[in-house]
Formats: C-alpha cells, structure tokens, sequence
C-alpha cells in the first residue's frame, strides 16, 4: 500500500492532471482506493481512456466503471460451484 501523499502523487503524475482542486481530488480518490497500486493503476488507465477527471466519478465507478452488483456476483458463485462440481 502507497500512503496517501504518493498515491495521490502517482495518480496526478499518471492523468497529467493540475491544480489545487485536483491535487485534492487525488487525495480523496487515493483515500478510497486504499492506496492500492493497482486500484490506483486502473483507476488512472480509466480516467486516461474517458477523458474524465477525478471529480466527476467516485472511485468504485472509476474502478468498476459497470458498477458492483449483487447479481453479477451471484452468477459467478454459481459459475464457480459447477467448475468445482465437475472438478470433483
């Protein structure tokens, strides 16, 4: 885990992104991510790919841009239940 002044650095430095308001965003977003390298890395490669800044998304959309679902979820527990079912 990166502390949350080089995660922000690292997701600044990563979007070309500037500024007083953006240096928090990046702050804020690093925060929610954890620090985690690669939640950072995908987070960054989204905005990259969008063209969407760190205010406009919170970090769970930047980083699940379809969003968690409980749904989705539930069908890759049964995906995984008939792997192991034919496994065994």
């Amino acid at each position: 885990m990166l502390d949350r002044e080089v995660a922000a650095g690292f997701l600044l430095a990563r979007t070309g992104a500037a500024g007083a308001a953006e240096e928090q965003a990046a702050g804020e977003l690093a925060a929610e991510l954890g620090g985690l390298p690669l939640a950072l890395e995908q987070a960054a490669a989204y905005m990259e790919s969008t063209g969407r800044g760190m205010r406009t998304r919170s970090a769970s959309a930047l980083v699940w841009p379809i969003g968690p679902s409980r749904r989705r979820s539930d069908q890759c527990g049964r995906a995984a239940r008939r792997r192991w079912r034919v496994i065994s």
